[in-house]
Protein backbone atom coordinates (compact mmCIF):
# COMPACT_ATOMS: atom_id res chain seq x y z
CA UNK A 1 0.00 0.00 0.00
CA UNK A 2 1.26 3.95 -0.87
CA UNK A 3 0.17 4.91 2.96
CA UNK A 4 2.56 1.90 4.05
CA UNK A 5 5.10 3.90 6.45
CA UNK A 6 2.44 5.69 8.00
CA UNK A 7 0.09 3.07 8.64
CA UNK A 8 2.67 1.28 10.33
CA UNK A 9 3.04 4.30 12.42
CA UNK A 10 -0.18 4.37 12.62
CA UNK A 11 -0.61 0.70 13.91
CA UNK A 12 2.14 0.67 16.32
CA UNK A 13 0.92 3.56 17.96
CA UNK A 14 -2.57 2.43 18.46
CA UNK A 15 -1.66 -1.07 19.78
CA UNK A 16 0.77 1.05 22.39
CA UNK A 17 -2.58 2.46 23.64
CA UNK A 18 -4.56 -0.60 23.53
CA UNK A 19 -7.22 -1.44 20.89
CA UNK A 20 -10.41 0.24 22.76
CA UNK A 21 -12.90 -1.97 21.29
CA UNK A 22 -11.97 -1.32 17.36
CA UNK A 23 -10.52 2.37 18.44
CA UNK A 24 -13.75 4.14 18.39
CA UNK A 25 -15.66 2.77 20.59
CA UNK A 26 -14.43 4.74 23.48
CA UNK A 27 -14.57 8.02 21.57
CA UNK A 28 -17.26 10.54 22.33
CA UNK A 29 -19.33 11.69 19.38
CA UNK A 30 -17.76 14.90 17.94
CA UNK A 31 -20.30 18.02 18.22
CA UNK A 32 -20.61 19.15 14.30
CA UNK A 33 -20.64 23.09 15.60
CA UNK A 34 -16.87 22.15 17.27
CA UNK A 35 -13.52 22.97 14.81
CA UNK A 36 -11.07 20.60 16.73
CA UNK A 37 -7.97 21.41 15.97
CA UNK A 38 -4.23 19.41 17.24
CA UNK A 39 -1.35 21.92 17.02
CA UNK A 40 2.23 20.16 17.53
CA UNK A 41 4.49 20.23 20.34
CA UNK A 42 6.11 23.39 19.15
CA UNK A 43 3.04 25.31 20.08
CA UNK A 44 4.59 25.46 24.12
CA UNK A 45 5.00 28.15 26.62
CA UNK A 46 3.72 31.21 25.80
CA UNK A 47 3.25 30.40 21.86
CA UNK A 48 0.84 27.60 22.88
CA UNK A 49 -1.04 29.83 25.50
CA UNK A 50 -1.22 32.56 22.65
CA UNK A 51 -2.50 30.02 20.10
CA UNK A 52 -5.07 29.08 23.13
CA UNK A 53 -6.07 32.65 23.65
CA UNK A 54 -6.81 33.51 19.87
CA UNK A 55 -8.92 30.50 19.47
CA UNK A 56 -11.06 32.12 22.73
CA UNK A 57 -11.45 35.08 21.21
CA UNK A 58 -12.01 33.57 17.99
CA UNK A 59 -15.27 31.48 19.15
CA UNK A 60 -16.45 34.81 21.11
CA UNK A 61 -16.46 36.62 17.93
CA UNK A 62 -16.71 34.37 15.14
CA UNK A 63 -20.47 35.50 12.58
CA UNK A 64 -20.26 31.80 11.89
CA UNK A 65 -21.68 29.88 14.76
CA UNK A 66 -18.73 27.97 15.57
CA UNK A 67 -16.73 26.25 18.66
CA UNK A 68 -12.89 25.81 18.98
CA UNK A 69 -11.50 22.98 20.48
CA UNK A 70 -7.67 23.39 20.40
CA UNK A 71 -4.81 20.66 21.78
CA UNK A 72 -1.44 20.91 22.25
CA UNK A 73 -0.10 17.70 20.40
CA UNK A 74 3.55 17.36 22.23
CA UNK A 75 3.50 13.52 19.96
CA UNK A 76 1.76 15.10 17.51
CA UNK A 77 3.31 12.64 14.76
CA UNK A 78 2.19 9.55 16.21
CA UNK A 79 -0.92 10.60 17.55
CA UNK A 80 -1.77 11.99 14.34
CA UNK A 81 -0.68 8.69 12.67
CA UNK A 82 -2.91 6.71 14.64
CA UNK A 83 -5.90 9.33 14.12
CA UNK A 84 -5.79 8.65 10.43
CA UNK A 85 -6.54 4.79 10.57
CA UNK A 86 -9.63 5.88 13.02
CA UNK A 87 -12.65 8.26 13.38
CA UNK A 88 -10.66 10.13 15.70
CA UNK A 89 -8.83 12.75 13.48
CA UNK A 90 -9.21 16.09 13.93
CA UNK A 91 -11.06 18.54 12.33
CA UNK A 92 -8.46 20.83 11.29
CA UNK A 93 -4.79 20.34 11.74
CA UNK A 94 -1.69 23.49 12.60
CA UNK A 95 1.56 22.31 11.60
CA UNK A 96 4.92 23.35 10.41
CA UNK A 97 3.97 23.51 6.69
CA UNK A 98 7.60 21.74 5.69
CA UNK A 99 6.09 18.52 6.23
CA UNK A 100 3.70 18.87 3.88
CA UNK A 101 5.22 17.09 1.27
CA UNK A 102 5.63 14.04 4.24
CA UNK A 103 1.98 14.09 4.69
CA UNK A 104 0.51 14.53 1.73
CA UNK A 105 2.44 10.97 0.00
CA UNK A 106 0.77 9.40 2.65
CA UNK A 107 -2.84 10.35 1.58
CA UNK A 108 -3.88 12.03 4.97
CA UNK A 109 -4.51 15.32 3.72
CA UNK A 110 -7.59 16.74 1.76
CA UNK A 111 -7.02 18.18 -1.42
CA UNK A 112 -8.26 21.90 -1.63
CA UNK A 113 -7.96 23.01 -5.11
CA UNK A 114 -11.38 22.62 -6.17
CA UNK A 115 -12.53 24.37 -3.11
CA UNK A 116 -9.97 26.86 -3.84
CA UNK A 117 -11.56 27.82 -7.35
CA UNK A 118 -14.78 27.58 -6.50
CA UNK A 119 -15.09 30.19 -4.16
CA UNK A 120 -11.89 31.99 -6.01
CA UNK A 121 -9.80 32.19 -3.39
CA UNK A 122 -6.63 34.56 -4.47
CA UNK A 123 -3.22 33.12 -3.77
CA UNK A 124 -1.84 36.27 -4.78
CA UNK A 125 -2.91 37.60 -1.20
CA UNK A 126 -0.57 35.22 0.37
CA UNK A 127 3.17 35.16 0.78
CA UNK A 128 3.87 33.10 -2.43
CA UNK A 129 6.91 31.04 -0.45
CA UNK A 130 4.46 30.25 2.01
CA UNK A 131 1.51 29.28 0.13
CA UNK A 132 3.56 27.33 -2.27
CA UNK A 133 4.88 25.16 0.32
CA UNK A 134 1.67 23.85 1.22
CA UNK A 135 1.55 22.16 -2.18
CA UNK A 136 3.00 19.15 -3.07
CA UNK A 137 2.79 17.16 -6.77
CA UNK A 138 1.03 20.32 -7.93
CA UNK A 139 -2.05 19.99 -5.27
CA UNK A 140 -2.45 22.35 -2.99
CA UNK A 141 -3.23 20.94 0.88
CA UNK A 142 -3.55 24.06 2.88
CA UNK A 143 -3.39 27.59 4.03
CA UNK A 144 -0.66 29.53 5.48
CA UNK A 145 -0.89 31.08 8.95
CA UNK A 146 2.10 33.15 8.99
CA UNK A 147 5.76 33.87 8.29
CA UNK A 148 8.75 32.59 10.66
CA UNK A 149 11.67 34.03 9.14
CA UNK A 150 14.97 32.65 10.09
CA UNK A 151 17.99 35.02 11.54
CA UNK A 152 20.38 35.82 13.93
CA UNK A 153 19.38 37.58 17.31
CA UNK A 154 22.00 40.01 18.47
CA UNK A 155 21.72 41.35 22.07
CA UNK A 156 22.48 45.21 21.22
CA UNK A 157 22.88 45.68 24.94
CA UNK A 158 26.15 43.83 24.95
CA UNK A 159 27.56 45.40 21.71
CA UNK A 160 26.90 49.06 23.46
CA UNK A 161 28.99 47.72 26.31
CA UNK A 162 31.45 46.49 24.16
CA UNK A 163 32.09 50.08 22.16
CA UNK A 164 31.84 51.97 25.33
CA UNK A 165 34.41 49.97 26.36
CA UNK A 166 36.14 49.26 23.71
CA UNK A 167 36.92 52.58 21.62
CA UNK A 168 39.54 51.59 19.00
CA UNK A 169 38.32 47.93 18.04
CA UNK A 170 34.46 49.12 17.76
CA UNK A 171 31.75 46.92 15.92
CA UNK A 172 30.83 49.57 12.92
CA UNK A 173 29.19 46.42 10.68
CA UNK A 174 26.30 46.90 12.28
CA UNK A 175 25.22 50.38 10.83
CA UNK A 176 25.73 51.92 7.64
CA UNK A 177 28.16 54.82 7.45
CA UNK A 178 26.40 57.17 9.75
CA UNK A 179 27.35 55.49 12.19
CA UNK A 180 23.38 55.44 13.85
CA UNK A 181 21.56 53.78 10.60
CA UNK A 182 20.95 49.82 11.20
CA UNK A 183 22.60 47.49 8.49
CA UNK A 184 21.15 44.53 7.65
CA UNK A 185 22.83 43.12 4.47
CA UNK A 186 25.35 42.00 6.15
CA UNK A 187 27.29 38.47 5.72
CA UNK A 188 29.03 35.81 7.04
CA UNK A 189 32.48 37.39 7.88
CA UNK A 190 30.18 40.22 9.56
CA UNK A 191 28.93 37.28 12.24
CA UNK A 192 32.45 36.28 12.43
CA UNK A 193 33.59 39.29 13.65
CA UNK A 194 31.12 40.62 15.74
CA UNK A 195 31.18 37.30 17.74
CA UNK A 196 34.29 36.81 17.64
CA UNK A 197 35.01 40.12 19.50
CA UNK A 198 32.23 39.98 21.91
CA UNK A 199 33.31 36.32 22.77
CA UNK A 200 34.73 36.28 26.67
CA UNK A 201 33.95 40.14 27.08
CA UNK A 202 33.15 41.45 30.38
CA UNK A 203 30.96 44.03 31.34
CA UNK A 204 28.26 45.26 34.05
CA UNK A 205 24.54 44.36 33.79
CA UNK A 206 23.40 46.43 36.33
CA UNK A 207 25.09 45.66 39.26
CA UNK A 208 26.41 42.26 38.18
CA UNK A 209 29.30 41.81 36.69
CA UNK A 210 28.58 39.64 33.03
CA UNK A 211 30.67 37.32 31.55
CA UNK A 212 30.00 36.66 27.26
CA UNK A 213 30.86 33.41 27.36
CA UNK A 214 29.38 32.88 23.95
CA UNK A 215 29.75 34.92 21.35
CA UNK A 216 27.70 33.13 19.18
CA UNK A 217 25.58 29.60 19.58
CA UNK A 218 28.73 27.74 18.19
CA UNK A 219 27.17 24.30 19.74
CA UNK A 220 24.23 24.07 17.39
CA UNK A 221 26.08 25.24 14.11
CA UNK A 222 24.91 22.08 12.85
CA UNK A 223 21.01 22.86 13.00
CA UNK A 224 21.75 25.38 9.93
CA UNK A 225 23.77 23.99 7.47
CA UNK A 226 20.70 24.54 5.13
CA UNK A 227 20.68 28.15 5.96
CA UNK A 228 23.61 28.86 5.07
CA UNK A 229 24.18 26.71 2.13
CA UNK A 230 20.97 28.70 0.60
CA UNK A 231 22.92 31.94 1.67
CA UNK A 232 25.64 30.78 -1.29
CA UNK A 233 22.89 31.45 -3.91
CA UNK A 234 22.62 27.56 -4.66
CA UNK A 235 20.17 25.25 -4.12
CA UNK A 236 20.51 21.77 -2.23
CA UNK A 237 18.50 19.94 -4.43
CA UNK A 238 18.75 19.78 -8.54
CA UNK A 239 16.90 17.65 -10.57
CA UNK A 240 15.53 16.14 -7.19
CA UNK A 241 19.80 14.73 -6.00
CA UNK A 242 21.14 16.23 -3.21
CA UNK A 243 23.96 18.46 -4.19
CA UNK A 244 26.58 20.35 -1.48
CA UNK A 245 30.15 18.42 -3.10
CA UNK A 246 31.34 22.21 -4.25
CA UNK A 247 32.66 25.33 -3.79
CA UNK A 248 29.36 26.05 -2.50
CA UNK A 249 29.69 23.34 -0.10
CA UNK A 250 33.02 23.92 0.82
CA UNK A 251 32.65 27.37 1.71
CA UNK A 252 29.36 26.90 3.40
CA UNK A 253 31.38 24.06 6.16
CA UNK A 254 34.57 26.27 6.66
CA UNK A 255 31.93 28.86 7.88
CA UNK A 256 29.98 27.18 10.38
CA UNK A 257 33.45 25.33 11.73
CA UNK A 258 34.97 28.91 12.75
CA UNK A 259 31.69 30.10 13.80
CA UNK A 260 31.65 26.90 16.26
CA UNK A 261 34.73 28.72 17.76
CA UNK A 262 33.28 31.51 18.63
CA UNK A 263 30.45 29.94 20.78
CA UNK A 264 31.60 26.08 21.88
CA UNK A 265 30.65 26.52 25.61
CA UNK A 266 27.98 24.07 25.98
CA UNK A 267 26.60 25.88 28.97
CA UNK A 268 25.77 28.65 27.25
CA UNK A 269 23.55 28.08 24.03
CA UNK A 270 20.04 28.77 25.31
CA UNK A 271 17.21 31.81 25.01
CA UNK A 272 17.96 31.53 29.11
CA UNK A 273 21.68 32.50 28.28
CA UNK A 274 20.73 35.16 25.55
CA UNK A 275 18.45 37.06 28.33
CA UNK A 276 20.99 36.62 30.77
CA UNK A 277 23.62 38.15 28.71
CA UNK A 278 26.24 35.23 28.75
CA UNK A 279 25.35 34.75 24.90
CA UNK A 280 25.46 37.22 22.41
CA UNK A 281 24.06 36.44 19.42
CA UNK A 282 21.89 33.14 18.31
CA UNK A 283 19.82 31.89 15.55
CA UNK A 284 16.30 31.87 16.14
CA UNK A 285 13.11 32.43 13.91
CA UNK A 286 10.60 35.56 14.68
CA UNK A 287 8.40 33.71 16.68
CA UNK A 288 11.31 34.48 19.32
CA UNK A 289 9.68 37.94 19.63
CA UNK A 290 6.95 36.20 21.50
CA UNK A 291 9.59 35.48 24.48
CA UNK A 292 11.28 37.81 24.55
CA UNK A 293 7.83 39.66 24.74
CA UNK A 294 7.13 37.45 27.79
CA UNK A 295 10.64 37.38 29.20
CA UNK A 296 12.57 40.20 28.20
CA UNK A 297 10.49 43.44 27.07
CA UNK A 298 13.45 45.47 27.92
CA UNK A 299 16.01 44.23 26.25
CA UNK A 300 17.80 45.79 23.19
CA UNK A 301 17.42 43.16 20.49
CA UNK A 302 18.14 43.27 17.07
CA UNK A 303 16.72 40.43 14.55
CA UNK A 304 19.27 40.13 11.28
CA UNK A 305 18.22 38.32 8.39
CA UNK A 306 20.25 35.42 7.47
CA UNK A 307 23.73 36.48 6.37
CA UNK A 308 25.23 36.68 2.70
CA UNK A 309 27.63 33.99 2.14
CA UNK A 310 31.12 35.71 1.89
CA UNK A 311 31.76 34.29 -1.94
CA UNK A 312 30.63 35.57 -5.20
CA UNK A 313 26.71 34.90 -5.68
CA UNK A 314 26.31 35.24 -1.80
CA UNK A 315 23.15 37.00 -0.96
CA UNK A 316 20.88 37.35 2.40
CA UNK A 317 18.57 34.20 1.22
CA UNK A 318 17.32 32.73 4.77
CA UNK A 319 15.06 29.77 5.04
CA UNK A 320 11.22 30.99 5.95
CA UNK A 321 9.29 28.60 8.40
CA UNK A 322 5.86 29.07 9.39
CA UNK A 323 2.94 27.10 10.26
CA UNK A 324 0.32 26.42 7.90
CA UNK A 325 -4.09 25.04 8.35
CA UNK A 326 -4.89 21.71 6.67
CA UNK A 327 -7.99 19.33 6.72
CA UNK A 328 -6.70 15.68 7.99
CA UNK A 329 -8.31 12.80 5.34
CA UNK A 330 -8.70 9.94 7.09
CA UNK A 331 -6.91 6.63 5.00
CA UNK A 332 -10.01 4.62 5.29
CA UNK A 333 -12.75 5.17 3.34
CA UNK A 334 -15.54 3.78 5.88
CA UNK A 335 -14.63 7.07 8.02
CA UNK A 336 -15.11 9.74 4.76
CA UNK A 337 -18.79 9.84 5.86
CA UNK A 338 -21.52 12.15 4.95
CA UNK A 339 -20.79 13.82 8.51
CA UNK A 340 -17.15 14.09 7.91
CA UNK A 341 -17.99 15.48 4.33
CA UNK A 342 -20.31 18.21 5.81
CA UNK A 343 -17.49 18.83 8.70
CA UNK A 344 -15.19 19.29 5.94
CA UNK A 345 -17.23 21.71 4.49
CA UNK A 346 -17.26 23.90 7.83
CA UNK A 347 -13.56 23.25 8.34
CA UNK A 348 -13.03 25.12 5.00
CA UNK A 349 -15.71 28.21 6.38
CA UNK A 350 -13.68 28.00 9.49
CA UNK A 351 -10.11 28.19 7.74
CA UNK A 352 -11.22 30.96 5.26
CA UNK A 353 -12.49 33.07 8.15
CA UNK A 354 -9.21 32.91 10.15
CA UNK A 355 -6.43 32.66 6.82
CA UNK A 356 -7.79 34.91 4.20
CA UNK A 357 -9.83 37.20 6.35
CA UNK A 358 -7.61 41.02 7.16
CA UNK A 359 -9.60 41.86 9.90
CA UNK A 360 -8.77 37.98 11.55
CA UNK A 361 -5.61 38.13 10.74
CA UNK A 362 -4.92 41.34 12.37
CA UNK A 363 -6.20 40.07 15.43
CA UNK A 364 -4.04 37.08 15.51
CA UNK A 365 -0.88 39.20 14.89
CA UNK A 366 -2.03 41.17 18.02
CA UNK A 367 -2.21 38.53 20.29
CA UNK A 368 0.83 36.66 18.82
CA UNK A 369 2.86 38.77 17.85
CA UNK A 370 3.90 37.11 14.52
CA UNK A 371 3.85 38.00 10.55
CA UNK A 372 0.81 37.44 8.73
CA UNK A 373 0.65 35.45 5.92
CA UNK A 374 -1.93 37.39 4.55
CA UNK A 375 0.15 40.16 3.13
CA UNK A 376 -3.01 42.78 3.75
CA UNK A 377 -2.61 42.13 7.49
CA UNK A 378 1.39 42.77 7.74
CA UNK A 379 1.23 46.54 7.64
CA UNK A 380 -1.69 46.27 10.63
CA UNK A 381 -0.50 48.68 13.76
CA UNK A 382 0.76 45.84 16.03
CA UNK A 383 3.61 44.14 13.55
CA UNK A 384 4.46 47.68 12.46
CA UNK A 385 5.14 48.67 15.84
CA UNK A 386 7.66 45.99 16.62
CA UNK A 387 10.59 47.19 15.48
CA UNK A 388 11.88 43.39 15.10
CA UNK A 389 8.97 42.66 12.92
CA UNK A 390 8.41 45.70 10.72
CA UNK A 391 12.39 45.63 10.14
CA UNK A 392 12.58 41.98 8.90
CA UNK A 393 9.35 41.69 6.85
CA UNK A 394 11.12 43.08 3.44
CA UNK A 395 13.36 39.99 3.62
CA UNK A 396 10.67 37.99 2.97
CA UNK A 397 10.95 37.81 -0.33
CA UNK A 398 14.72 36.57 -0.40
CA UNK A 399 13.68 33.87 1.64
CA UNK A 400 12.99 30.22 0.50
CA UNK A 401 11.80 27.12 1.81
CA UNK A 402 13.14 23.54 2.99
CA UNK A 403 13.22 21.11 -0.03
CA UNK A 404 9.81 20.02 -0.51
CA UNK A 405 10.25 16.60 -0.95
CA UNK A 406 9.03 13.79 1.53
CA UNK A 407 11.20 12.45 4.55
CA UNK A 408 13.18 16.08 4.38
CA UNK A 409 13.28 15.88 8.54
CA UNK A 410 15.55 12.79 8.33
CA UNK A 411 18.06 14.42 6.51
CA UNK A 412 18.48 16.83 8.58
CA UNK A 413 18.23 15.12 12.05
CA UNK A 414 20.15 11.81 10.31
CA UNK A 415 22.58 13.41 7.88
CA UNK A 416 23.54 17.43 8.96
CA UNK A 417 22.99 16.97 12.35
CA UNK A 418 25.33 14.29 12.65
CA UNK A 419 27.90 14.73 9.58
CA UNK A 420 28.23 18.78 10.00
CA UNK A 421 28.38 18.44 14.10
CA UNK A 422 31.00 15.82 13.25
CA UNK A 423 33.08 17.88 11.41
CA UNK A 424 32.70 21.35 13.25
CA UNK A 425 33.79 19.86 16.10
CA UNK A 426 37.02 18.14 14.54
CA UNK A 427 40.31 20.28 13.90
CA UNK A 428 41.01 19.34 10.37
CA UNK A 429 39.35 21.92 7.53
CA UNK A 430 41.49 20.73 4.82
CA UNK A 431 40.72 20.14 1.73
CA UNK A 432 40.35 16.28 1.41
CA UNK A 433 38.04 16.18 5.33
CA UNK A 434 36.18 18.71 3.33
CA UNK A 435 35.26 16.96 0.29
CA UNK A 436 35.20 13.67 1.80
CA UNK A 437 32.57 14.89 4.94
CA UNK A 438 29.93 16.64 1.47
CA UNK A 439 30.38 13.51 -0.29
CA UNK A 440 28.74 11.78 3.00
CA UNK A 441 26.25 14.53 2.83
CA UNK A 442 25.00 13.92 -0.41
CA UNK A 443 25.16 10.34 -0.08
CA UNK A 444 23.37 10.00 3.02
CA UNK A 445 20.94 12.11 1.83
CA UNK A 446 20.04 10.72 -1.29
CA UNK A 447 19.46 7.48 1.07
CA UNK A 448 16.79 8.94 3.29
CA UNK A 449 14.83 10.37 0.60
CA UNK A 450 15.20 7.32 -1.81
CA UNK A 451 14.26 5.51 1.22
CA UNK A 452 11.61 7.45 2.14
CA UNK A 453 10.36 7.24 -1.96
CA UNK A 454 10.38 3.69 -1.77
CA UNK A 455 7.91 3.54 0.82
CA UNK A 456 5.52 5.03 -1.83
CA UNK A 457 5.61 2.04 -4.56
Amino acid sequence: MKFKKLAAIAIGSVMAVGMCAGVTACKKEKDPNTIYIWAGGQWTGSDGENLKKFCKWYEDNNTLGLKIDVKIKADFEQVFAASTISSDSPDVMIWDRFNTPTYAADYVLEPIDDLIERDGIDASKFNATAYNELSYAGVQYGLPLDLDLWGICINMDIVDAYNTANPSTKITCLWEEDGTTPRYDWNWDDVLEVAGKLKGFQYKKGSRDVTVYNGYDGVNVKEFFIHNYFSTGEDYLIDGKPVCNNDAGVATLEYLHKLRRTGDNDGYKDQKSFVQGNLAMFMRPTYFVNYLNTYAKSMNVRFMPQPAATIEGGDNRGVMGGFGMAIPRPIKDKFRTQAWEDKKAKCWEFMKDWLYNDATMREWAEVTMTIPALISAQSSPEVQANTVLKDVIPFADKYTTRPGVPGWTSVQVEVFNNYVDTFCKGGSTGAEEIKKTLSTIERESKFYLDSYGSQKN
